[in-house]
């Protein structure tokens, strides 16, 4: 009797695994009959199940606008009676307010926040709580669930999760395999005009039911770890920046005048649109070249800089790159291109590397240097 439950073009919520309440529009129920993969199960003693066809909108990176994506969510049979809020998924009406606030309110709110973060430039963001990383893992593996807290940037190129099985719980290896499909139609029912949610540009200013369907979750880099994460969104604040780290930095006075000088006005440059060279594209950067023993703060000195200009610090070893002249060329283009792309301080750790001398005895290594 599950279909008495749910009536046509219901607003369904759905957890995923890491908290997050998810909202969907009930389009189509199905009632189907299907037995296990590999099974020697006779026809007549297969399982049911109850299969819901829902939506919900996503960001398009290709066409740059907001649609209507589809997810599946199915319910096997079961004896007896469950509460309502275990099912795959269940009508909003069955949920109570979300820390202390009407949960359609909650959920228009986070909403329009994850449409500022897709809609604006890279920004970097404070991040506390659990996150999800796919790197290193297959295809039909679980996302890896782990604490994480420290600054995360939502770059520009990728904002929204390609796959949200993983993120769901629902990757099953196909272990069913549907025998008759839509046996019985339970109801097939959209009654919102398709012009209202598909093909949104980045200007539009989302209504509240918009804004409720939007994800709860955002692809960000993380810049302790180094990897792609998915984070939600009410787990993200404004960085508070230390103003006051480059002049409590201990350094000869003269040194850190000069550095101070060198930051505000490159900063300064920037925002009065003013070129920094002759040739277009060029002189547009600032490059500090910082050296000494180890241990004397030549790290803490680029930290201090990247909170004095509020920017987020890429860091990167020269260690951790590929030892190939072609392949470094590569990696160094990309580093570049997305602290470009960040708005960001770049930190190239061990530079001394790359930038010594050529020699005689080392031809694999003078390649590098000239890469």
């Amino acid at each position: 009797m599950i279909w008495k439950l749910f009536r046509p073009g219901d607003l369904v919520l759905r957890e995923d695994e890491i908290g997050n309440l998810w909202l969907f529009v009930l389009i189509q129920a199905t009632y189907s009959s299907i037995v296990p993969r590999n099974s020697h199960t006779w026809v007549g003693e297969e399982k049911k199940e109850a299969n819901f066809k829902t939506w919900s909108l996503r960001w398009n990176e290709a066409n740059g606008c907001l649609e209507r994506k589809t997810t599946f969510f199915r319910c096997t049979k079961f004896s007896g009676q469950q509460p309502i809020k275990t099912l795959p998924v269940y009508p909003i009406r069955y949920q109570e307010d979300i820390k202390g606030e009407n949960t359609e309110q909650f959920l228009a709110k986070r909403g329009r926040k994850w449409w500022e973060l897709i809609a604006g430039p890279a920004i970097c963001q404070q991040h506390s709580g659990l996150a999800f990383s796919k790197e290193g893992r297959r295809i039909n593996e679980g996302g890896e669930k782990s604490r994480v807290d420290g600054r995360v940037v939502i770059g520009d190129k990728w904002k929204t999760p390609a796959n949200l099985d993983f993120i769901f719980g629902l990757e099953d290896n196909n272990i069913h395999l549907v025998v008759r499909e839509s046996e019985r139609e339970l109801f097939v029912s959209d009654l919102r005009e398709p012009y209202q949610w598909d093909n949104l540009p980045i200007s539009t200013a989302l209504t509240d039911e918009q804004a409720m369907l939007c994800p709860p979750v955002v692809d960000c880099h993380d810049l302790r770890s180094k990897k792609r994460l998915t984070v939600s969104i009410v787990n993200l604040q404004p960085v508070k920046w230390n103003q006051d780290a480059l002049s409590q930095l201990v350094l000869d006075e003269k040194k850190k005048q000069m550095l101070e000088g060198l930051v505000h006005h490159h900063t300064n440059r920037h925002r009065r649109n003013e070129k920094g060279d002759l040739i277009a594209g060029k002189g547009q950067s600032l490059v500090i070249l910082l050296y000494g023993p180890p241990g004397v703060g030549k790290t803490l000195t680029a930290e201090s800089i990247a909170e004095a200009v509020r920017k987020p610090l890429v860091a990167m070893s020269i260690g951790e790159m590929v030892w190939d002249e072609t392949q470094l060329q590569e990696r160094l283009q990309t580093e570049f291109q997305r602290a470009i792309d960040w708005d960001a301080v770049l930190l190239l750790d061990e530079a001394d590397v790359v930038l010594e001398a050529r020699s005689f005895e080392d031809v694999r290594r003078n390649g590098i240097v000239s890469s």
